[in-house]
């Protein structure tokens, strides 16, 4: 009886004692595999080795998750939005130019409409009042623009095609004309004083650019459309 229980014993302890053993040689195995690769992957997929058990599983995997820190990045401002900002700001200004354009073009074009459906006596006198303040025009802009008014009243007032004329081809279509024979002879002394102005070089006096723009206003007060009508 004592002779079999001995034997069971030593059976015991020795299978104690080789199981201890297989465990060690596994977790040996298992350290060696996180700190380095294995040379021949061959060898080591045809070697039978036992699964570690789950609390050796879990400290080897916590091990393979260690990682080296980043350095530390420096704070502050970044140089690159500068250089960014600084590259699209010619495409601002371009665009900012191109948009004002684009709005005075299309302004001008609306005064232009607008004006065509004008009567040619309230064109003639929103264009004089733009030439009131003759101290600051030039006397060439002015006689200019100045003539340009006349000649465009009389083209819408009495159809002749003034604009298109020298002052030699308008002053006897003037003539035959229903404009007074007084008015036709200021016109007539107007046109020939402001063409040495615009054509010689010849110094404007500013008495006389006033005189010369009231005399253009009274002309097309006293010959438009209602004035005849009532005269």
């Amino acid at each position: 009886m004592y002779r079999k229980i001995s034997v069971f014993l030593l059976m015991a302890l020795m299978l104690f004692s080789i199981s201890h053993k297989s465990g060690n040689l596994v977790f040996a195995q298992q350290q060696s595999a996180v700190v380095s690769p294995p040379e021949n992957t061959d060898k080591q997929e045809k070697t039978d080795v036992q699964q570690p058990a789950p609390g050796e599983a879990e400290q080897a995997v916590r091990m393979s998750d260690i990682h080296d820190l980043k350095p530390p990045e420096e704070a502050g401002f970044d140089p690159t939005v500068l250089y960014y900002a600084l590259a699209a700001l010619p495409v601002l200004l371009i665009l900012t130019a191109l948009f004002l354009y684009l709005k005075k073009r299309m302004k001008k074009k609306n005064d232009l409409q607008n004006r065509s459906t004008l009567p040619p006596d309230e064109l003639a006198f929103h264009l004089l009042d733009e030439l009131l303040d003759v101290e600051r025009i030039d006397g060439k802009v002015f006689y200019f623009q100045l003539s340009a008014i006349l000649r465009g009243y009389i083209q819408g007032r009495y159809g002749i095609n003034a604009p298109e004329m020298t002052t030699e081809e308008l002053l006897p279509a003037i003539d035959r004309s229903d404009i007074p024979k007084e008015l036709q002879k200021n016109v007539r002394e107007l046109l020939h004083s402001s063409d040495p102005v615009k054509f010689a070089g010849k110094p404007a006096v500013q008495s006389k650019m006033h005189n010369d723009l009231m005399l253009v206003r009274n002309f097309v007060k006293q010959t438009k459309a209602e004035e005849i009508t009532k005269a």
